[in-house]
C-alpha cells in the first residue's frame, strides 16, 4: 500500500472513532463549547511541549544516565590513579567506559576478540601493557593500559583534525578504528554511536556516585574528631580503607602497605574528616601546597580512597629527594610530609623539635604493629628507594585483622648528625637548559612547555617535546661538578628506551645510564663522574602520538 493510501485509511479510522465526541460537542451551548475548546488547546499545546523537550533531549544526547555496577574499592583506587594520564580523562569517564565493555568482571570477553575488564585484544595489551612483567588478568594493568590506549587515541585524532568532542571521538574510535573517526569527521553512526552514547550515560551517572564526586568532610563524623595522642593504641584497618592502602603500599618499595597504614594512624586515626591545626586535611593529613602538588583540581584530600592513594605517592617521592643526606630518608620524609620538605632542610645539622621526632616515634612503633597484619603482608621495606612503575599490581585478598597495642620503636628518636662538608643537592635547579624542541601555542590547546620548566623547582611544570624521535635536553651545571646520579619526574608522555650522557663541553657525550624499560614514574639513577653537562637522551618515547615530558630533571651532586 502506497503511504497516501495508509494515511487515507488511517484519517477515516480517527474520524469514526471522534464521531460521536463531535456530535456531543455539538449539542453543547456556546459557552460551554468554548470552555471545552480552550481546555483542549492547553492539553494541545502541554502535550507538544513535552514532545519537543523530549525531542529536543534526544538530539542535544541529553539521555538519561545509565546505572552501572558498584566498583570495588581497590579498582577505583586505580580508576582514580589511570584518570590522571590525560586531561581528558576522568575516573567517572573511565569507569563508563569499563561498565559498557564488561560490567567490572575480569572474565569478560569481547565480539572484538578483547578480553578482560578493559576489552582488549591481545595486540592491544601488547602494545599498551603498562610495565614489563604486568600480568595479563591484573584489573589494575588492564585499567591503566586501557587508560594509555585512550590517551594515544586522542592524540591521534587531535593530529587528525576531527571536530567534535574529542572524549567520544576517541571512544568511537576503539569501537570502529581512526579511520573510520576520520573519514566520518567524528563518531560513525550505527555500533559505534550506541557504544558512545552507553558510556557517556555510564558516566554521567558515574560522576554523581561517592568516590567520583569532589568530596567534602563526610557527614556522621565530627570535624576534628579522633586525633591521636601518645600512647593512643593502634587500631585495625578499616575494611573499606584496606584496598587502597594495599595499592599505596606498592607504588615504591621504600613505602609499604604497614607503613602507609601507620602513617594514617598516626595522622589521623583513620579519620577522613580530621581538619588538622596547621590545615592539614583528611584522613591522611595532607598539607594543603603537599596536595596540590601532588594531586589535581579534580580530585579532594577529604576522599579517603584518593588521599591514601596520593599518599603513597608522595611519600615516594619525599624519599627519592631526600635521600642522600646523610641520614634514613624514610625518617625524614615523614618529617617533610607533616611539616613541609622545607623544614627538613632548615634543620639539617640541628636538634629536631620534640613535636617533630614524636610524629616519626609514632609512625615507626604503629608499623610495627601493622607489620603483624596479614592484610597487610610482611615484606620488609627497601633499604634505598628505586625506579618503580606509577600504578599499581593487584593486590592482596583481606584476613583478619589483629589487635592489641603497637610494640614500642626498635630505636630510640633520631638526632641529626652534622651534615656532610659539601651535601648533595640538585645542581639543575634554575640552570641553563637546551632542548631539542618543545611544545608550544601553535598546538592549541596546549599552552608552553619550554626546556627551563623542567629544572625550575617546581613539580607542577614541565617540558614537553614534539613528538619526535629522538627528544633530548641537557643543563649546564656552570662548572664541572662531582656528580652522583640523577632523578627524573616523567609526566605521562614518558620514555620507553632512554640514556643518560655526560659531557664537558656539550659536543662529545659518554652515556652513564641506559633505560631500556622505561615505565615512566619517578625514575632515579646513581653513579660516580666528573662533569658540566648532563642530557636525557630519549631514543624512543612511550606514547606515539605526544613527545616526551618530564616534570622535574634534577641532576644530584656536590
Amino acid at each position: 500500500m502506497t503511504a497516501p493510501g495508509i494515511l487515507t485509511r488511517l484519517l477515516d479510522a480517527l474520524a469514526r472513532i471522534f464521531r460521536p465526541v463531535t456530535r456531543s460537542y455539538l449539542r453543547l451551548n456556546a459557552t460551554l463549547r468554548r470552555v471545552v475548546a480552550a481546555g483542549t488547546a492547553i492539553l494541545v499545546v502541554a502535550v507538544g511541549a513535552v514532545a519537543v523537550s523530549q525531542g529536543m533531549g534526544v538530539i542535544n544526547g541529553q539521555n538519561t544516565p545509565l546505572v552501572g555496577r558498584a566498583v570495588p574499592a581497590e579498582q577505583l583506587a586505580q580508576i582514580h590513579a589511570a584518570a590522571l594520564s590525560c586531561p581528558a580523562l576522568t575516573p567517572a569517564r573511565l569507569a563508563g567506559q569499563i561498565m559498557a565493555i564488561s560490567e567490572f568482571n575480569v572474565n569478560a570477553k569481547t565480539s572484538a576478540g578483547g578480553v578482560g575488564i578493559a576489552g582488549l585484544t591481545a595486540p592491544q595489551w601488547e602494545q599498551w601493557s603498562p610495565w614489563p612483567d604486568a600480568q595479563r588478568p591484573d584489573p589494575g594493568a588492564n585499567i591503566l593500559a586501557l587508560a594509555h590506549y585512550m590517551c594515544d587515541l586522542l592524540g591521534q585524532l587531535r593530529v587528525s583534525q576531527v571536530a567534535g568532542d574529542a572524549w567520544r571521538n576517541a571512544l568511537a574510535a576503539t569501537a570502529a578504528g581512526v579511520p573510520a573517526v576520520v573519514s566520518a569527521r567524528g563518531v560513525p553512526g550505527g555500533a559505534p554511536a550506541r557504544f558512545v552514547d552507553a558510556v557517556v550515560r555510564y558516566a554521567d551517572w558515574y560522576a554523581l556516585q561517592p568516590g567520583f564526586t569532589p568530596a567534602s568532610p563526610q557527614a556522621g563524623v565530627p570535624l576534628g574528631a579522633g586525633v591521636p595522642s601518645a600512647g593512643t593504641p593502634a587500631r585495625p584497618v578499616p575494611n573499606g580503607y584496606l584496598a587502597s592502602v594495599l595499592a599505596a603500599g606498592k607504588v615504591c618499595p621504600a613505602i609499604t602497605p604497614p607503613r602507609v597504614a601507620a602513617q594514617l594512624m598516626a595522622s589521623s586515626g583513620f579519620n577522613p574528616n580530621l581538619l588538622g591545626a596547621n590545615g592539614a586535611q583528611g584522613v591522611a593529613q595532607f598539607l594543603p601546597e603537599l596536595w596540590r602538588q601532588y594531586s589535581s583540581s579534580q580530585l579532594s584530600p577529604w576522599d579517603p580512597t584518593v588521599a591514601i592513594l596520593m599518599l603513597g605517592r608522595a611519600m615516594c617521592d619525599q624519599v627519592a629527594q631526600l635521600n642522600g643526606l646523610g641520614e634514613d630518608p624514610y625518617t625524614l620524609a615523614l618529617t617533610a610530609f607533616r611539616w613541609g620538605p622545607g623544614e627538613v632542610r632548615r634543620a639539617a645539622g640541628k636538634t629536631e623539635p620534640a613535636s617533630m621526632r614524636e610524629f616519626a616515634t609514632a609512625v615507626l612503633g604503629y608499623a610495627d604493629y601493622y607489620a603483624r597484619d596479614a592484610r597487610l603482608g610482611s615484606a620488609s621495606p627497601s633499604p634505598s628507594p628505586s625506579p618503580s612503575p606509577s600504578t599499581l599490581p593487584s593486590q592482596a585478598p583481606a584476613t583478619a585483622a589483629p589487635t592489641g597495642k603497637p610494640r614500642q620503636p626498635r630505636s630510640a628518636p633520631l638526632s641529626h648528625p652534622a651534615p656532610p662538608a659539601k651535601p648533595v643537592v640538585n645542581l639543575a635547579l634554575h640552570r641553563k637548559v637546551v632542548a631539542s624542541s618543545f611544545q608550544d601555542t601553535r598546538f592549541a590547546p596546549y599552552q608552553n612547555f619550554p626546556a627551563g620548566l623542567a629544572v625550575d623547582g617546581n613539580g607542577g611544570t614541565r617540558w614537553s617535546s614534539l613528538a619526535e624521535n629522538p627528544s633530548w635536553i641537557y643543563v649546564d651545571l656552570g662548572a664541572v661538578h662531582n656528580l652522583v646520579g640523577v632523578r627524573l619526574v616523567w609526566e605521562t608522555a614518558y620514555s620507553k628506551n632512554y640514556e643518560i650522557r655526560v659531557s664537558n663541553d656539550a659536543n662529545n657525550w659518554t652515556t652513564v645510564r641506559q633505560a631500556p624499560n622505561g615505565n615512566g614514574g619517578v625514575d632515579q639513577f646513581t653513579f660516580s663522574v666528573n662533569a658540566r653537562y648532563v642530557k636525557m637522551y630519549s631514543i624512543t618515547r612511550g606514547i606515539d602520538a605526544y613527545g616526551v615530558s618530564l616534570w622535574e630533571f634534577e641532576v644530584l651532586g656536590r
